[in-house]
């Protein structure tokens, strides 16, 4: 996995979005189920056609972390 995170206008204040591709770019994953932790709790979110998977919620200064096994 490589990735860092980057402010984007697009996404409401308070989400997170992830985006899973298979090898490059121009490889989307859709329908890969996302682990996302947040603050010590589980959810699970799948990604949709363009392989992005989205958590909303979010408070200012939470502990997140995205996991996919592709």
């Amino acid at each position: 996995m490589s990735g860092r995170p980057l402010p984007d206008a697009a996404v409401p204040v308070g989400a997170v979005t992830v985006r899973v591709v298979r090898g490059g770019f121009d490889k989307n994953v859709p329908n890969q189920p996302v682990t996302f932790t947040i603050d010590g709790e589980t959810r699970v979110v799948t990604t949709d056609a363009e392989g992005r998977a989205q958590v909303t919620g979010i408070r200012t200064g939470t502990s997140v972390q995205a996991v996919a096994v592709v």
